[in-house]
């Protein structure tokens, strides 16, 4: 794609999630420049500037500037070292090189312009929100990290419409079919954890207002003739949230626990809201239609309603359309998957840490069982680390409330290398299906391999529905590996057997 070209798009669509070339440029959109349907070229830009009508311009080049050109190379180098991490570490070298370029520029005397006639990117000193995007795109570039720059304010990522395009820049990651807001403007902070103990119900359920309180609030918020929306269309989506939240899933039960959960999305500033640095996972399907709208809400509904040290924290949520959103805190060093698989830092851990991690994600289960929930997708990749060495428990987009001590009727899902076989034999299940995905985290642990690696997940659903299993190492979770593996779900431990013997284990290490 040509310079020009991919300066154009980004011009014109408002975003741009190809990899940069160089020459591109991004013009910071003034009033004045509203009649241009394609961007200026540079020549016209510059003779523009000559009449008077000067222009605020970026230009990308790695060929004529070093200091983005080294700093290409670093990203390169620590995110090798660290891929878990790439997101955060290309966010705080962004932020990290702009701060430091303002701390060095005392001086008035303006930095030669070269050939383009317009600053490179890493001539600029002011750190402005566009060249923090633009250069966390380069790096992201650099890494073969999926990613886009979008004109505008965070609250408008997935709409045609943007707010305030002229003063902001944002860049939105893909991972793994997510989009994800970068934290270029943040440093990580430590995850903030709950007071409450394992089966502690959150405090705050009891002033929840009635549901049918929440449905109003919440269609006036997500229909307002604000958004310019035609009559019978706003008139058929709040059909679809009325028939969601009157379903059986949310009927009689508030479906937040209070209002203060409602959170503006234009208040989240690149990946924080007051001061604290958060996740903002948003559904990329954002058609209002039954269905996605009942998933969106079955997540929140759960999620909102834990609270616990080793369950990833509630922040609130994004309900306003097409920005459906979940805002959870912020766990900096990824997923347990990563560390098992994309580093070599697990090779350095002791029994006794591998102990310590199951003991979290095992807490942490055992909240989530209390609360009548199975969370039906446990893995290692939704068993996220803190820098402390704290595991908690993420992604409740499968996870079911019980009515009874079991789920029937329950189509299958999660992820076949972790799945209990009742699930793949559409047998009825229970909170003891978790307990065998628990068993397979801790065969990761103590094997440092992928379940079932090389194995097409269609066979592994028959094989395992068939009794399959996968061969239990020797060590001092053997056993527990075993029992938790069994092919009837009620002889499969519970979350406080589990407990006990992890204790027991951890007093018999050396």
């Amino acid at each position: 794609m040509s310079c020009y070209g991919a300066s154009n798009i980004l011009w014109s669509t408002g975003s741009f999630s190809e990899p940069i070339p160089n020459g591109f440029y991004s013009v910071i959109l003034d009033d004045r420049f509203n009649l241009f349907k394609s961007i200026p070229t540079l020549e016209e830009l510059r003779a523009l500037g000559d009449e008077g009508l000067k222009a605020d311009v970026i230009v990308v080049d790695l060929d004529k500037d070093n200091k983005i050109k080294r700093l290409k190379k670093l990203a390169i180098v620590l995110v090798r070292s660290n891929p878990a991490k790439a997101v955060k570490i290309i966010g705080d070298l962004a932020r990290d090189f702009y701060k430091l370029a303002a701390s060095r520029s005392t001086s008035k005397t303006r930095q030669p312009l070269g050939s383009y006639g317009f600053p490179l990117l890493g001539q600029i000193s002011h750190g402005s929100c566009h060249a923090q995007a633009i250069l966390f795109k380069v790096l992201a570039d650099a890494v073969k990290l999926k990613s886009k720059l979008v004109k505008g304010c965070p609250s408008n990522l997935n709409s045609s419409a943007t707010v305030d395009s002229q003063n902001h820049m944002s860049v939105v990651v893909m991972i793994n079919s997510v989009e994800i807001l970068a934290p270029i403007s943040v440093a990580g902070k430590c995850s903030c954890h709950s007071p409450l103990e394992p089966n502690s119900p959150m405090n705050r359920i009891d002033r929840a207002r009635s549901v049918g309180d929440v449905n109003e609030y919440l269609i006036q918020t997500l229909f307002s003739k604000e958004q310019g929306d035609n009559d019978s269309t706003e008139s058929n989506d709040i059909h679809i949230w009325n028939e969601v939240l009157a379903s059986p899933m949310f009927q009689n039960k508030p479906l937040l626990p209070n209002e203060e959960c409602i959170i503006d999305f234009s208040t989240l500033e690149l990946g924080t809201r007051v001061g604290r640095e958060v996740a903002v996972k948003i559904f990329k399907d954002q058609a209002v239609t039954v269905e996605n709208i009942k998933d969106f809400c079955n997540e929140i509904f759960i999620l909102s309603r834990l609270q616990h040290p080793n369950v990833i924290l509630f922040h609130g949520v994004c309900v306003k359309p097409p920005q459906l959103a979940l805002v959870t805190e912020y766990v900096d060093k990824g997923s347990l998957y990563h560390l098992l698989h994309w580093t070599d830092e697990i090779k350095n851990l002791s029994w006794r840490e591998k102990i310590n991690i199951l003991h979290d994600i095992c807490r942490g289960l055992m909240c989530i069982h209390g609360m009548g929930i199975v969370h039906r997708d446990l893995k290692s990749g939704n068993c996220l680390l803190c820098n402390d060495g704290t595991v908690k428990i993420c992604d409740f987009g499968l996870s079911v409330m019980m009515e009874g001590t079991t789920l029937n009727d329950i189509v299958p899902a999660g992820t076949p290398e972790w799945v209990a076989p009742e699930a793949f034999r559409n047998e009825p299940l229970s909170e003891k299906s978790d307990i065998y995905s628990f068993g397979v985290i801790m065969w990761e642990l103590c094997t440092l391999t992928k379940p079932w690696e090389g194995v097409p997940q269609a066979k592994v659903l028959n094989i395992v529905a068939k009794g399959a299993r996968l061969d239990i190492p020797e060590g001092p979770l053997a056993n527990l590996i075993e029992a938790c593996w069994s092919e009837e779900p009620e002889q499969r431990p519970s979350c406080e057997e589990i407990l006990t013997y992890l204790a027991t284990c951890e007093k018999s290490l050396p």
